[in-house]
């Protein structure tokens, strides 16, 4: 039976604009480029969803704006997703991200107790997905951990900003994260159950004393956006102990990394 899965989070538009340089403009010293295609492919917690749709799960998705994540029960809530531009240029043998672009959302207006009151708790696993970008806020999270009664929560976070606290995390099953973030948030995260990325260096599982790492898998990757996505939702949709989901995750991210974008291993 598929694991039932309800995913609340940010959804990121990951627009890609491929060029090919073709030289520099005579007016100013800029790298002129010729347009090759433009492609928008779901990122952020909705590129966790359509990978577990993609492994498996039957997958009910909350997130703010009106976005289709094909096999999944989307519920939408007001808002808009963040966008993120990244030009590449491709010149002689090497392609090369050039700029990014960043266009802000707009933050959804209802408020946490009506979100709460949206969701479906008949679900195996919730996994909360958090980018900061309006769909969550801290109470809402503390919330969704403290009152739910799902068999199992998994979170995760990609914020730069150093001020926020993960400690709002306690009371998860798992928490997801990258080295540097963990770094940074070590203090906050005292009986926390901690899944650290590390890249193609694989995975460490932290918990106060209890400590073990799982080696990666080298492949020769071409574009690692998005591979986090791609661990968490593995990691979410496979069976057994938690060094055998993550070596899965691991695999899985891998994978995902040998395509430029957001798109399905």
């Amino acid at each position: 039976m598929a694991k039932k899965v309800l995913i609340i989070g940010d959804t990121i538009l990951d627009e890609t604009v491929d060029t090919t340089a073709i030289g520099l403009s005579l007016e100013t010293p800029t790298l002129k480029v010729s347009h090759d295609s433009t492609t928008v492919d779901l990122g952020g917690a909705a590129n966790v969803a359509k990978n577990l749709v993609n492994l498996g799960c039957d997958v009910t998705f909350v997130t703010s704006g009106v976005v289709d994540v094909t096999g999944a029960n989307v519920i939408s809530l007001s808002g808009s997703p963040h966008k993120k531009t990244r030009v590449w240029v491709s010149r002689g043998d090497g392609n090369y991200k050039y700029l990014q672009i960043n266009q802000k959302e707009t933050a959804r207006v209802e408020t946490d107790v009506e979100v709460m009151q949206s969701l479906d708790q008949e679900h195996d696993t919730l996994v909360i997905s958090d980018y900061s970008k309006g769909t969550l806020t801290p109470s809402l999270i503390r919330l969704l951990i403290k009152y739910t009664n799902f068999s199992e929560i998994i979170s995760m976070a990609q914020i730069s900003d150093k001020e926020y606290d993960y400690s709002i995390f306690n009371g998860s099953n798992f928490l997801v994260l990258n080295e540097r973030e963990w770094e940074n948030q070590v203090a906050n995260l005292r009986g926390i159950s901690c899944v650290v990325t590390r890249g193609e260096n694989g995975a460490l599982f932290i918990c106060d004393d209890n400590y073990f790492e799982e080696a990666g898998v080298k492949v020769d990757a071409v574009d690692t956006t998005g591979a986090g996505d791609c661990f968490v939702a593995a990691f979410c949709a496979a069976d057994g102990d938690v060094r055998d989901r993550i070596k899965a995750a691991n695999e899985y991210a891998a994978k995902s990394t040998l395509v430029f974008g957001t798109k399905i291993p």
